[in-house]
Formats: structure tokens, sequence, C-alpha cells
């Protein structure tokens, strides 16, 4: 195979994106089932995964400008060695006799800021090696790529775990098992990384940079913070039930929920839910570009909001026997969730001016979690105190009164968000 074609982003993007996905599922969702299994209650299980999820907001402050830093692909390869290190560092801690569950999530918390890291020069490194039109080419297969990759950890991982606590009967060793499975996994891609990737170009190398002007006066500043508590009030529904619906899957019958084995809480959540979030995304992404804001804002707003219904519905029609009809809502939920998650970005990309879809991500994520982090926290211990009935109940009639302060809200919408045109300058 000949250099150009060894380092073709088709080559080296999935296995660079993979590493991403990867760690980010361990730290987003795999932990939380491993804090609960461990024997936290499920206040401490949402406090401690929300907390893992602070350390992808130092993508704000870290910026962008190492754009430019030839040594780029170095510095990914150590960033992975670590990423490695820390897997390790944590699946011995996990299974280690003196470790207690703050131990445990002092090394996840390790991995998270490892992991934060990574995800910063993996989109520094993207823009720096592609241009505008190659990104755009290429931004479906990176998506569907990243998704894949945390399919296989969220979804299929998860049903290993459950065989090797069958296997071993114990569960400390079936998770730190895991742990080493996915060290092991970032070792083998590696070396592929390694040799495929494109060499950084240099600073005299770059002349698509585009500079976007910034209006910093107190008048703006106010309007932006109204975006992001608007996109707090979007994502408030989605913040609750982002931990409880994993509880409600796997909490006893005998306490509210379904019952459901870790091997079918992989296939429910980790697959069917996270294929479902994806196509929603995908379509969502789709229509947008298509018919524009103005068209499509409105229609996504109903979809996000009434996606905490379908776990109230099974709620209310008691323990579902059949698990078809489980991954169903959970399917319904999940793709209204991923198909509405697309309004967030229109408001963020006004809120920042930031229109280049590649550094929009690196703040799209950690906005996004700061919207979601107090309410998310929170879950855990409002689920003890409510149950299952009563919470969801609360998270769909707080879905309604999104609704209603949108709508109270909608001149300053339609004036501010849909009908604004974004202005930029090029520079060479």
């Amino acid at each position: 195979m000949n250099r150009k074609r060894r380092n073709s982003p088709w080559i080296w993007i999935p296995a660079l994106f993979a590493t991403e996905a990867i760690a980010s599922a361990m730290v987003t969702y795999v932990a939380l089932l491993m804090f609960v299994q461990l024997g936290a209650s499920f206040a401490k299980a949402a406090l401690m995964a929300a907390l893992l999820m602070l350390p992808s907001v130092l993508k704000l402050f870290l910026g962008w400008k190492q754009k430019y830093n030839p040594y780029l692909k170095s510095m990914l390869i150590g960033v992975n060695l670590l990423l490695f290190a820390a897997f390790c560092l944590t699946a011995f801690v996990v299974d280690y006799v003196f470790s207690n569950i703050f131990v445990v999530f002092s090394a996840t918390f390790l991995l998270a800021l490892i992991n934060a890291v990574n995800e910063k020069y993996i989109a520094v490194y993207y823009n720096n090696v592609l241009d505008k039109r190659a990104q755009s080419l290429l931004e479906n297969y990176k998506f569907v790529a990243t998704q894949v990759a945390f399919i296989l950890t969220y979804g299929i991982l998860i049903i290993f775990v459950g065989f090797h606590e069958i296997f071993f009967r114990n569960i400390h060793l079936a998770w730190s098992m895991e742990f080493f499975i996915v060290a092991g996994v970032i070792l083998i891609l590696l070396p592929f990384i390694v040799l495929t990737m494109q060499r950084p170009k240099r600073k005299s190398e770059i002349h698509d940079v585009h500079v976007y002007s910034r209006m910093n006066n107190a008048k703006i500043r106010s309007r932006n913070i109204r975006f992001l508590l608007i996109v707090c009030i979007l994502l408030l529904p989605q913040s609750l039930l982002l931990y409880t619906r994993v509880f409600y899957l796997m909490t006893p019958a005998s306490k509210g929920g379904l019952d459901c084995t870790l091997q079918e809480v992989g296939f429910a959540q980790g697959t069917i839910g996270v294929i479902a979030f994806m196509a929603g995304t995908f379509i969502g992404q789709h229509l947008l570009r298509r018919f524009g804001n103005i068209k499509m804002f409105w229609t996504m707003i109903l979809p996000l909001l009434i996606s905490p219904l379908f776990y109230l519905m099974m709620v209310l029609n008691g323990r579902p026997s059949d698990f078809l009809y489980i991954c169903l809502m959970t399917f319904a939920s999940q793709i209204c969730f991923g198909f509405g998650l697309n309004i967030c970005v229109i408001f963020i990309k006004r809120t920042t001016d930031i229109f280049d879809e590649n550094i929009l991500s690196l703040v799209h994520v950690p906005l996004v979690v700061m919207a979601m982090f107090v309410p998310a926290a929170l879950s855990g211990y409002l689920l003890e105190i409510m149950q299952f009935k009563n919470f969801f109940i609360l998270n769909v009639t707080v879905s309604l009164l999104a609704v209603c302060l949108i709508l109270m809200n909608k001149r300053f919408i339609q004036r501010h968000i849909l009908n604004y045109r974004k202005i930029r300058l090029n520079t060479a």
C-alpha cells in the first residue's frame, strides 16, 4: 500500500475516533452501571456519573490555537498511551481488595480527564489535516464510525460484563476484566493510528483560516445568557432522564423497576438506544440542511420534549413482560431525543457565532454538559424520594412546562435565532 493510500482519512478516521468514542462511552454510561453494581445508591451513582462529565467542559477553555502545532500527531499518540495506562489503573483499582467506591470513582475521573484532552486534540488534528471540503464530505462517515464504536462499547461490552459476572461469580473481577479488555483495544488501535495518520500541516500550508465576528457588549452578553437558559429549559426533561432510565431498567420488579439483566440493559440501552439516537441525530441534521432552521425548529421541539413520555407509558403499563416492547419504547424515546437535540446546535451557533462544524463540536458538548449537569446529578436523589411512577410523572410535567416557557419566548427565538444571518470573514 503506497503512502498516499495508507494515509487516507477513510482509513485513519475510524481508528482515531474509535478511541474517543470508547473512552467517552466508558466514562459516560458504562461507569454509571459499574457504580450501581459496586454498591452505590442511585443518588451517589448519578452524582458521580455527572461529575465524570465535567472534564469535557475543559474543552471550552483549551481553545484550538494548537491547530498550527507540528507535533499534533505525537501529542495524540502520547495521550492515547495515557488512556491505555488510565484504563489499566482503573481495572486494577476495581478489583483491588482495599478499594472502595470513592477510590474507583477517582481512577475513573482521571480517565475522564485524559479523555477530555484526547477529544480536544482529535478535533484539532482533524481540523488541521483536512480542508473544509474534505470535512464536509467525511462528516457522516466520521459520525457513523464514532457511533459504531460507541455501540460496541456501551452495548456489546456491557453484555460481556453480564456473562463474566456469571462465569467468575465476582462482580469486581468482571468489571476489572472489561477495563483490561478496553485497554487492550486501545493498545491494538495505537500502532494502526501511528501508521495511518497524516502529517500535520505547518502554518505556511494552511490557507482556509476563518475569523468570526464577535459582538462583545453588555447587550449581546445578556442575550446570549438568555439563549443558554432556553437550552437548559429544553434539556431539563432529558437531564432528569439521562441516568434514571438505566436505573428503571435494572431495578428489581419488587421496587418498581423492569428487573432487566445486565445483558438486557446493554442490548436495550447500549445497542437499540444508541442506534435510535444516532438515527434521530442523522435525520435531524439532514432535515436542517434541507429545509433550514425556520421550518425545522418548531418541528423538533415536540419530539425532544415528549421523549420522557415513553417511560411514563411503561410505568403505567405495569411491568412489561415483553422485552421487545421495552426495546421499542427505548427506541422511540431515543430517536426523539436524537432528533430534537439538533435544536441545541442552532442555539449554540448563535450564542458563540461559530459555524465551523468541527470547531463547533468543541463547544457544543461542553455547553450541553453544563446545561444538564445539575438536574442529572440530582436525578438519583429525586428518584429515591419519589419512586419511579411519580418521578416519570414529574418528568412529563416538566416537559409540558418547558413547552409553555418556550412558547413564551417565541418572539425572541424567532427574531434572534431563526431569522439570524451569520457573518463570516475569510482571511488568507
